[in-house]
Parts: C-alpha cells; sequence; structure tokens
C-alpha cells in the first residue's frame, strides 16, 4: 500500500495533537476513513461538547520530519509498506514510527528477548546463543539496547536480523555505552521508535518502549528477571496481546531468577534450549494471533450525527453511566440508539474528556463531566 504524503503527514498531525493517543487515533481512522478527513472534523465534533481542540500544527509536523530526514530516518506511518502489520491490529501501539535501518524485518515474524540490566555472565550466554539459533530459524530478534540480556540478545542476531527499540528518539543511542552496537544495528538490523527525534531516554519512556518490543513479536522470552522489572512489565503486556512468553527457570536463590520462576508459574513456557521455542506448536499456530479484537472493529461505516443528534445522545450516556460504568455494548443496548451513531458520540465525548475507559474496556464518567451534554 502506498500512502499519499499528504496523508503520511496528516497522520503525524493527528497522532500528535493533545488527546489523541493511539487509540483514539484508531477509532478516528476508523471513523473517518483518513487523517485528512478527522482533522477536518475535529472543529466540528469538538465544539458540540464546549471544548476546543487545536491539531497539532502543519509546520510542526513538517518539520520534525525534516529533522528526521537530516539525520536519514524514516518515518513510517500505519499503511506504509513495511509498517509492521501487528501494531496496526494491536490496541493501544503507536500509528507512528521513526527507524534506521533496513524496516524489512518489521514484517517478519519476530521474537523477543529481555531480561536483567546487570545479568549473571551464564544468562548473557545464554541469551546471546537463543538469539542466534532462533535467528537461524527464520525469526527476527526484538530487545530493547539496554545494557545485561538486551545487549546479549542483539549481538546474537546481527547476522540474522535483529530489531532495537529505543526508550527515547531513534537519533539517540541509550546507553553510551552501546553506542559500537547502535551503529552495527543501524547497518545491518533496524532501530525503531515513535519518539521524536531528538527525545532523551528518560524512566517515564521505558514502560512506553516496552509495549512496543511486546507487540512487535509474536512471542517474548525473558531469561532472567527480578520480581519487580522491566521485563515482568513486557511478559505481562505481552499475555495482554495475546502473544505467547517463554521464560528461564534459575535458582532460587538468585534474586534475579525470581521473576521468570514466577512467570512459569503463571503459565509461561518453561526454556531451557533454544529447541523449546521451535517446538512449541503454539507459537506457529499462534502466528497470526497477533490481533485484538476491539470494540471499534465493526465500526466501518460514518454516522451522520448532527448536533442535536449528538446532544441527545450524549446526554442518554451521561445517564446511563452515572449509576455505574458500562461496556460499550451495554451502552447501546439501554440508549436505544444506533450502534454506530453510540459509537461516534462516545468517540466524542473520549475526545474532548467526558468519559474515559479503564484497562477491562469499561466505560466511565469522569470526576467532573464538561461539554454542552
Amino acid at each position: 500500500m502506498s500512502i499519499a504524503k499528504s496523508e503520511r503527514i496528516a497522520r503525524l498531525q493527528l497522532y500528535r495533537t493533545k488527546n489523541i493517543g493511539a487509540i483514539t487515533f484508531q477509532k478516528l481512522l476508523t471513523r473517518f476513513g483518513s487523517a485528512i478527513s478527522a482533522i477536518e472534523n475535529l472543529e466540528t465534533i469538538t465544539s458540540r461538547h464546549n471544548k476546543t481542540i487545536i491539531p497539532a500544527s502543519i509546520n510542526f509536523v513538517e518539520n520534525e520530519i525534516e529533522r528526521a530526514q537530516s539525520k536519514g530516518i524514516c518515518l513510517l506511518v500505519q499503511g506504509d509498506d513495511n509498517f509492521p502489520e501487528r501494531f496496526t491490529n494491536t490496541i493501544g501501539l503507536p500509528p507512528v514510527l521513526f527507524t534506521i535501518g533496513n524496516t524489512h524485518l518489521l514484517t517478519k515474524n519476530s521474537i523477543s528477548i529481555v531480561g536483567a540490566r546487570t545479568c549473571s555472565d551464564m544468562s548473557g550466554r545464554f541469551a546471546y546463543r537463543i538469539a542466534k539459533e532462533v535467528g537461524k530459524a527464520g525469526f527476527t530478534i526484538v530487545s530493547g539496547l539496554a545494557r545485561g540480556i538486551d545487549t546479549f540478545a542483539h549481538q546474537g542476531s546481527l547476522e540474522t536480523g535483529t530489531v532495537a527499540v529505543m526508550a527515547g528518539g531513534v537519533d539517540i543511542c541509550y546507553p553510551s555505552e552501546n553506542q559500537k552496537l547502535y551503529d552495527q544495528i543501524s547497518e545491518q538490523g533496524c532501530l525503531i521508535s515513535e519518539m521524536a527525534v531528538g527525545t532523551k531516554s528518560s524512566a517515564r519512556l521505558f514502560p512506553i518502549r516496552n509495549r512496543l518490543v511486546a507487540g512487535l513479536s509474536i512471542a517474548t522470552c525473558v531469561v532472567e528477571a527480578e520480581l519487580k522489572s522491566g521485563s515482568l512489565i513486557t511478559a505481562r503486556l505481552a499475555n495482554e496481546m495475546g502473544r505467547d512468553v517463554f521464560a528461564v527457570p534459575g535458582s532460587p536463590w538468585d534474586s534475579r531468577s525470581r521473576g521468570c520462576n514466577k512467570l512459569i508459574k503463571d503459565g509461561a513456557y518453561p526454556l531451557e534450549t533454544p529447541d523449546d521455542i521451535s517446538n512449541t506448536m503454539s507459537l506457529f499456530n499462534n502466528a497470526l494471533n497477533n490481533t485484538t479484537a476491539s470494540d471499534f472493529d465493526t465500526q466501518l461505516d460514518v454516522p451522520t450525527i448532527t448536533d442535536i443528534d449528538a446532544i441527545k445522545v450524549a446526554k442518554k450516556i451521561l445517564d446511563i453511566l452515572i449509576s455505574s460504568p458500562r461496556d460499550v455494548n451495554s451502552i447501546i443496548r439501554e440508549s436505544n440508539y444506533p450502534p454506530s451513531v453510540v459509537k461516534g458520540v462516545l468517540l466524542e465525548m473520549e475526545l474532548t474528556e467526558n468519559i474515559k475507559y479503564d484497562h477491562t474496556g469499561l466505560c466511565s464518567l469522569l470526576a467532573s463531566p464538561r461539554g454542552g451534554a
């Protein structure tokens, strides 16, 4: 698929607009069919609720793209040929990526390998071996370029294909000690980030990065991790996305093994040899199991909603949600309005901060609903 330049710019512009994250972006794209159309309709749908949302300026977005291009960085947006399909089909993953290197690797089945930054020598060697052998079996290896297990995983898969997901901008190597590896991956593999060029890594960005590591792969392997670690966050996110999770068992006396041992207790596949991955039939059976159902997948029609309709439906939704949170289907049933109209108004109310969704998909009122509804 080839995305027109104007639409590519509009997709970045929409994603850089305040109040629009990955989920809202996808809902708007589904409803209006293009980012250009969504931006054109923003003023109308927000004014109904006495709210003003100004799209990110064209100049701001064009400057961001120019800065990337000046450093040899490629912008990938949802719909581009090498944009990872798993990102498109999974709720909450970004519709925009900045990349350096071989973006074709993003279209292949991949395995993520993560673990402790201060790993044991034995676990480091094991991560290297897993990456090398699984890479030879045809999988791309994904990790986060951190010191420790991530470093060994990338080193083991340089020849077969490796993707490093950056917490900050794709142009900034972090940690600096991995500069040589960063340069090697830029030549032989692929570096990706959803963050703007020039963004410095920080603690708050690592969990955001972890969801990309999990989302890009059909399975996540945790080699060594403490009970409270970013690697367990990655494993949890992978599980929530319907991906397989593997964990390397270790000594109960080593705190760096407790996270993996807990994952196995909770149902992760024990990983003792590289063959454990290739011999796990569910891994291959789930190779296309990279979608997560969402409440907007079936909303293919663009509802025609007048100001009067929006106010009526929004008032009904507010009345329904006063008593308790509801899922979208319950709201549709109780409102007695067409599903496409209810979903359209729910999107408007979410965008204008009248309602919110929790991690289970339940919709509830914000503390002080605002707007003309």
